[in-house]
C-alpha cells in the first residue's frame, strides 16, 4: 500500500514521549493553525494528559470518549465534518479510533498515536446452531477463501446490520463482527465447525491512517510490536523514522543501579507451569505459590510493585507491602518512590491465536512472547524508581524466568542479571527439596530501618515532582 504518511518514533519508557507529543501539537495548533488528533490508550490517560500537559492554551481542545460524550465515534466523525479553519487539538481513545470509518477532510489532520494499539486482533465466536439462523446470517455475509465478506445478493444488507439502528437484540450479538466486515480497515478471517460455531479473527489494516495528512505512531520498542511487524511483512508498510519529537533521551542510561533477578532457570512463564505441582518431601508444592512465597521472603518488608493475573488475586490479598499494578500500566507515574518490582503475570495467547499470528500475520512465536508478555513487564518495571533517569537509588526487578530477565537486559544496558538466591528448576527434584528447605528456614532480609511509610514515600514523591517542574 502507499503509506508515505506513516511515521514512527521509537521512544524508550520515561523518555517523555507523551509530553513531547503534546508540546509539538500545541506549537502546531497555536502557531500554524494545524489540526491535531492525539490518540491514547484510555480515557483516564487522556484526562491526565489534558490536565498535566495541555493546560489552557489559546485554541480549542476537545475530547471524545465515553465519559465526555455519547455516541463517541459518530460525534467524532461529525466533528471532522464540521471542522473550522483554526488550529485545535482533539483527543480520542484507541478504541474509538479503531472503529472509525470514512473521515471527512482527513487530509487536514495530523495524527499522533500514543502507543501502538494492542487491540489490533479481535477474536469472536458466533453460535449459529440452527439452520434458519445460519441461513439468515449468510444472506447478508458470505465466506470465501477463509474470509468473511459482505454479501452481494439483492436481499443482503450487511451495512444495516452493522449499524443496527433499531437495536435488534439478536443482531446486537453479531454487530461487532458485522461492523468489521463492512469496514475498509479490517480483514475478517473465519472458519465454521460442524456445530455451527463461526470463529472470526479480525485484523486491523493500515488503511485506517491512509487519508490523514501525517500519522506518527510513538511507542517504546516500536519495531518489536506484533502490529508493526505484521504491517511491514504482510501489508508492505515502511514506517518513516520521525526524530522531531523532543525526547529526554533516545536510549536508557544509568541502568547500573538495576538488578534483575529470576526465580526459574527456564525460558518462558505460563499459567500451565504456574498452576502445576511438584512433589517435595511427600508434599505437593504448587509452582506459583512457591514463587510467591520465595519473592515475599526475599523482599521482606520493602514496598514492592506487583503485576499478577486476576485469576490469582486472592493469593496476593494479604501481602501488605504489595502495590498491585493494572494489567496495562501505561501512564502511571505515581509510584516512582518504590524501588522493588515483581512480575508474576503469565500472558500468552491460546494455541489457535498463536497459530494465527504465526501463519497469517507472519510473526514468530518468540516475537509474540516478547511483545505480549515481556513488553508488559518492561512497562510495569518503569512505574518504579527506574522511571527517574538521574536517580541513584538501586532498583530490583524480580521476574519468573531467565528468558525474560535476559530480554530485559538487552533493553537496559549496564544492569545485572542473576538468579534470586538459586535458580529453581523443579525438574531437578533434589534441587527442589533443597530450595524448599531453604525457603522454610531462611528469614529473608533483615529490616534496615530505611523502609518508609506510605505517607513518607508520598511526601518524597511530591518533592521530586515539584523539583522537576522548577
Amino acid at each position: 500500500m502507499e503509506n508515505s504518511n506513516l511515521y514512527c518514533c521509537d521512544a524508550p519508557c520515561s523518555a517523555g514521549k507523551t509530553r513531547a507529543i503534546v508540546e509539538q501539537a500545541k506549537h502546531a495548533a497555536a502557531d500554524d493553525n494545524q489540526k491535531i488528533l492525539i490518540v491514547q490508550p484510555t480515557k483516564e490517560l487522556i484526562e491526565k494528559t489534558i490536565e498535566e500537559e495541555v493546560g489552557k492554551p489559546g485554541f480549542p481542545v476537545e475530547r471524545f470518549h465515553s465519559d465526555a460524550t455519547t455516541k463517541v465515534v459518530a460525534n467524532l466523525t461529525q466533528h471532522f465534518r464540521d471542522t473550522h479553519s483554526h488550529g485545535e487539538i482533539v483527543f480520542t481513545t484507541h478504541a474509538a479510533m479503531l472503529r472509525l470509518g470514512h473521515v471527512p477532510m482527513a487530509g487536514r489532520w495530523t495524527v499522533y498515536v500514543d502507543e501502538v494499539p494492542s487491540d489490533y486482533v479481535k477474536i469472536e465466536e458466533l453460535r449459529l446452531p440452527e439452520l434458519d439462523t445460519r441461513a439468515t446470517f449468510f444472506r447478508h455475509f458470505e465466506m470465501r477463501d477463509g474470509l468473511l465478506l459482505p454479501g452481494d445478493g439483492a436481499d443482503a444488507h450487511p451495512e444495516k446490520l452493522a449499524k443496527n439502528e433499531k437495536r435488534d437484540a439478536v443482531w446486537k450479538v453479531y454487530q461487532g463482527v458485522a461492523s468489521r466486515v463492512v469496514s475498509d480497515h479490517w480483514r475478517v478471517h473465519c472458519e465454521i465447525n460442524e456445530e455451527g460455531t463461526l470463529r472470526t479473527t479480525s485484523v486491523l489494516l493500515p488503511s485506517l491512517f491512509k487519508g490523514f495528512g501525517k500519522t506518527v505512531m510513538a511507542s517504546a520498542n516500536f519495531h518489536e510490536k506484533i502490529l508493526v511487524k505484521s504491517w511491514e511483512r504482510k501489508e508492505g508498510v515502511t514506517f518513516i523514522p520521525d526524530n522531531s519529537l523532543a525526547l529526554r533521551f533516545s536510549s536508557h542510561e544509568n541502568c547500573e543501579r538495576l538488578t534483575i533477578r529470576y526465580v526459574f532457570d527456564r525460558d518462558g512463564w505460563s499459567k500451565a507451569f504456574r498452576d502445576s505441582c511438584v512433589k517435595v518431601e511427600d508434599e505437593n508444592v504448587n509452582v506459583g505459590k512457591f514463587a510467591l512465597a520465595a519473592v515475599k521472603q526475599h523482599v521482606g518488608d520493602n514496598p514492592i510493585l506487583v503485576m499478577r493475573n486476576k485469576d490469582r488475586a486472592k493469593d496476593f490479598k494479604n501481602w501488605e507491602n504489595a502495590i498491585i499494578l493494572p494489567g496495562s500500566p501505561h501512564g502511571l507515574n505515581s509510584y516512582t518512590d518504590v524501588d522493588h518490582f515483581a512480575a508474576f503475570s503469565a500472558i500468552n495467547p491460546d494455541p489457535a491465536h498463536l497459530k494465527f499470528l504465526n501463519d497469517i500475520l507472519g510473526v514468530a512465536t518468540e516475537e509474540v512472547h516478547n511483545d505480549m508478555y515481556r513488553e508488559v513487564i518492561y512497562q510495569g518495571l518503569f512505574r518504579s524508581n527506574l522511571r527517574i533517569p538521574d536517580s541513584k537509588e538501586p532498583v530490583e526487578c524480580l521476574v519468573m524466568d531467565r528468558g525474560t530477565a535476559d530480554w530485559l537486559a538487552t533493553k537496559l544496558p549496564g544492569c545485572r542479571v542473576e538468579p534470586m538466591d538459586a535458580p529453581v528448576e523443579f525438574a531437578d527434584e533434589a534441587l527442589g527439596v533443597a530450595l524448599a528447605a531453604r525457603l522454610k528456614k531462611k528469614r529473608g532480609p533483615q529490616p534496615t530501618g530505611a523502609a518508609r511509610s506510605a505517607a513518607e514515600r508520598k511526601a518524597a514523591q511530591r518533592a521530586r515532582q515539584k523539583a522537576a517542574k522548577q
